[in-house]
Order: C-alpha cells, then sequence, then structure tokens
C-alpha cells in the first residue's frame, strides 16, 4: 500500500512569499507536512502537521495536486494555505526555526523536488496536477539512510 503524505504551501497576502520550516533531523529548509494518520484525510493531515511544526493554524484555500513517488511508493497531497492565526514556533520537536522566504528566492538548503512544490502550487491552473517526481539513485539511496538514522536515533531517544 501507497504511504501518503499531505504538505502545505503558505503564502502571505500578496503571495510574494512562502513560509518554510528548518527541520530538525536534516537542518535543511522545507514545507509544513508529514504521513497522514488512521482515518485522517489529506486535508486534515495538512492541517495538523502545519500547526505541529509552525506554531500556526491555517485555512487550506485549493488543492494544488499530488506528486506520486514510486521510489518511495509514497504520494504527497499538496495544499495551497494562508495563516489563519497562531504564532510562530521558536523551535519545536521536529523545527529548529520557521521563516518567510521570497517564492523567487529561496534558500539554498532546500531540495529541488520542494523548489518544484512550490512552483507548482504558484502556477494558475483549472485543474489540479498530477506529477510523478523521481529522485536520482544515490540522492534517493543517501535520503533513504538519513531516515533510517533519524529513525533510530528518535527510537533510541523515544522521540516521536
Amino acid at each position: 500500500m501507497r504511504r501518503q503524505f499531505a504538505t502545505t504551501v503558505i503564502l502571505n497576502q500578496d503571495s510574494s512569499q512562502v513560509l518554510l520550516v528548518l527541520r530538525e533531523d536534516f537542518r535543511i529548509w522545507g514545507l509544513p507536512g508529514g504521513g497522514l494518520e488512521p482515518g485522517e484525510t489529506p486535508e486534515q493531515a495538512a492541517i495538523r502537521e502545519t500547526k505541529e511544526e509552525t506554531g500556526f493554524d491555517v485555512a487550506l484555500e485549493s488543492f494544488a495536486g499530488v506528486y506520486l513517488r514510486p521510489q518511495w511508493n509514497d504520494q504527497r497531497y499538496v495544499f495551497r494555505a494562508r495563516v489563519s492565526g497562531g504564532q510562530a514556533l521558536q523551535s519545536g520537536p521536529e523545527t529548529l526555526a520557521v521563516r518567510w522566504f521570497p517564492v523567487d528566492n529561496l534558500p539554498e538548503k532546500i531540495t529541488p523536488l520542494l523548489k518544484e512544490i512550490v512552483q507548482d502550487a504558484l502556477a494558475d491552473q483549472d485543474q489540479p496536477f498530477e506529477k510523478i517526481q523521481r529522485l536520482p539513485w544515490a540522492l534517493s539511496l543517501f535520503l533513504r539512510f538519513r531516515i533510517w538514522l533519524r529513525d533510530l536515533r528518535n527510537a533510541l531517544f523515544r522521540r516521536q
């Protein structure tokens, strides 16, 4: 069975900036999001994960689309959203920082796949997209190893 994730592209009022989180585990900038819990819809997961990782409440504006990643046997639902309340986390279990970045000047420490997600979410489209994202073989192997190390660390220190 394919694993499912939800990701939120949070834009400011004029859509010139996107909210990113500095991940605790990999020390790279990313979009808020994570895996769906049992019985949870992608929309519910997007809202929950955003609150957990940023401190902000969000209002989902639209479903931008879905990415299929066959190398990982997963799919990622992407939503556009705006902040509707809350305050930015100073740090958390998964987040070291929360910061706004210009959509045309994203930080260097962000993956090309996430840059693609931001650009696709900004595009005017009549229908949600469905795309396949493939990672280079070496990068995929490296990321799987890093995730394994992260999961081992979390298990040893009982972090979730």
